[in-house]
């Protein structure tokens, strides 16, 4: 189970590098990213059972998906869509 999570997870992380052209594509690929993580997290840690870990670690996700969707709801009401070219005139 857990050499299959490794795999999708190395997979995942290579889409994530290659460049996309709407930035929900990318808050997609990090939140697979983060469930991957929290699944491989939440194996290994079953067998010593501290749950305030993966607690943690759950509320670490709940805001970086807030924060990463509000920013794509502000992109969207400045500049009309979500494409990524906008962004890298911005940077």
């Amino acid at each position: 189970m857990m050499t299959k999570l490794l795999i999708i997870y190395i997979l995942i992380s290579f889409l994530f590098t290659m460049k996309f052209k709407k930035f929900l594509m990318t808050l997609i690929s990090i939140e697979i990213l983060m469930l991957i993580t929290s699944l491989m997290l939440m194996l290994n840690l079953s067998l010593i059972s501290s749950n305030f870990i993966i607690i943690y670690f759950l509320i670490f996700m709940v805001s970086e998906s807030v924060l990463g969707l509000s920013l794509l709801i502000m992109m969207s009401r400045i500049h009309g869509n979500d494409s990524m070219q906008i962004m890298n005139m911005i940077w």
